[in-house]
């Protein structure tokens, strides 16, 4: 197996024989964890201040500045609401655990890096920018919070999967290192719930979050509406694009779950906001893009769902769920 960047990072921090390895910069690790809680911390600070009190839109909620720069890719501000409180919900178990050494020690928590405190620094600048209504720096700090995410969960995906590799090469050495490195693959694949899923999730949400914000730039800048159409479109596209592609992606940490599923219903949401469109929308748009564009991203939200379940279902069949007669199987569940 060609060895690659990416490989020789996760055999940093895992070995080469899949075990552990204790990070020797005690003191770095201590400086990351703690920029990791400050940045959720001002983070969840700034977005309650600028969000819900408007501190920095004259006592306006986000709420409301999103109904006034309203797109046709603006979902329901119930989904906004609810995908926001489980996001930093999940990101505060996160940054908790990550404070207790065990977990400091996880490859998964060591491969984030600064990473995870870039991103709240932009989530950070994104509220402050879209409060004072500065849309275009708002879509670009939003774009860049992207980069971080994604950038978060390529490294552990690649960790996963040299995990997973690892226990396969050491199936056919000495026991005790198929021991020691089907243990360590186990306690990365029973931490997801706090180590990965919350960056999945929040990636996702950004992920469709960064084409509204785009268009948003778009009307605030009052570019012809008719930019704005094709921009939604061809986004909504990609995105429905990328979720069919990680549905049917191959390795340890394949099929992925929750980003199809955060977008599923993003789509979803946009759907059933243009089922009764706002005045502002209908001043812009005629009936039949407004309705096509309902039936579009109606149709990648159930055809998403569909995919997911099936996939699901067939992965089971295959005994790739659970399988415990394969080799290092006990973690190869199927990621949420």
């Amino acid at each position: 197996m060609e060895v690659n960047g990416s490989s020789r990072r996760v055999t940093k921090l895992l070995g080469e024989d899949g075990e552990i390895v204790k990070p020797h910069g005690g003191d770095a690790l201590t400086v990351k964890t703690a920029l990791n809680a400050i940045g959720y911390s001002v983070s969840l600070v700034t977005s309650y201040l600028a969000g819900l009190a408007g501190w920095f839109s004259g006592g306006t909620p986000h709420s409301e500045l999103a109904t006034a720069y309203q797109t046709l890719i603006t979902p329901t501000l119930t989904l906004v609401s609810y995908a926001w409180g489980v996001i930093f919900l999940l990101e505060g178990f996160f940054v908790i655990s990550q404070l207790f050494r065990s977990y400091q020690e996880d490859p998964l928590v060591r491969g984030i890096g600064y990473k995870y405190f870039s991103a709240c620094l932009m989530q950070t600048m994104w509220g402050v920018t879209f409060g004072f209504e500065k849309m275009v720096f708002a879509s670009i700090a939003m774009s860049v919070l992207l980069f971080f995410l994604l950038w978060i969960v390529k490294e552990q995906w690649y960790i996963v999967d040299e995990q997973r590799r690892m226990v396969e090469q050491s199936s056919m050495g000495h026991a005790i290192e198929k021991e020691e490195a089907t243990r360590t693959a186990n306690e990365s694949a029973s931490r997801h719930p706090l180590l990965r899923l919350p960056f999945s999730i929040h990636a996702a949400w950004i992920m469709v979050s960064a084409p509204w914000m785009i268009c948003v730039a778009l009307v605030a800048i009052d570019v012809d509406a008719k930019y704005e159409m094709w921009v939604s479109a061809l986004c909504e596209a990609l995105i429905f694009g990328a979720c069919i592609g990680l549905l049917l992606r191959n390795g340890a940490s394949a099929p992925t779950y929750s980003i199809p599923l955060v977008c599923a219903f993003n789509f979803l949401s946009i759907a059933w906001e243009l089922h009764a469109p706002t005045v502002s929308i209908l001043a812009k748009f005629d009936d039949s893009t407004v309705t096509l564009m309902r039936n579009m991203t109606a149709s990648c939200g159930a055809s998403i769902i569909l995919i997911c379940f099936s996939r699901a279902v067939i992965m089971c069949i295959l005994g790739r769920c659970f399988n415990k007669k394969s080799v290092g199987a006990e973690y190869r569940a199927c990621e949420v």
